[in-house]
């Protein structure tokens, strides 16, 4: 007889691998050098996919964009990536401002899952027409892409792996 699996449960798996992902970042951060950091040779420099992903990680933690409220260090323009480097003058941000966003990324990821209405047809993002549930998974997959995208330059400019992180 098969059981169905419990929001809970489904909440679970979510804040878990949400973290998972987090660590996988945290790790790439860590091990990327200050001049790949930096980078002109990319149209988007690392920080800046960096910051992209994070951004919009925390942004897709909230039930809704009109509960989203930007991390406190927050430069207006700084998480749009872009085919033209010059079109957002911003300054970069460290290393060090990133593994504290991720940080307070992380210690969202709990108390913002356990609220979610993940069961609603409505994601909360009007630029997404999918269920909460599909959302976080599509948030997790987005995040996961530019992971992927800088531990693939760390590997061809540094020669170093990143390990995969299993959940949490």
């Amino acid at each position: 007889m098969e059981q169905a699996i419990s929001t809970q449960q489904i909440k679970a798996a979510l804040q878990s691998q949400h973290l998972a992902t987090l660590d996988m970042m945290s790790k790439a951060i860590e091990v990327c050098s200050d001049d790949l950091w930096l980078s002109a040779d990319f149209i988007n420099p690392v920080w800046r996919l960096v910051y992209h992903d994070l951004y919009y990680f925390h942004l897709y933690l909230h039930q809704s964009v009109a509960d989203h409220t930007p991390w406190r260090q927050h430069l207006e323009g700084a998480e749009n990536l872009s085919l033209d480097p010059d079109s957002t003058d911003v300054a970069p941000y460290t290393k060090e401002q990133m593994m504290d966003f991720l940080q307070h990324c992380k210690a969202s990821v709990a108390p913002m899952i356990a609220k979610m209405d993940i069961v609603t047809s409505d994601c909360g993002f009007p630029w997404y027409k999918i269920s909460k549930l599909e959302h976080q998974i599509t948030n997790i997959r987005h995040f996961q892409q530019h992971v992927g995208q800088l531990q693939d330059r760390i590997r061809n400019v540094q020669g170093e792996g990143i390990s995969w992180t299993r959940n949490q």
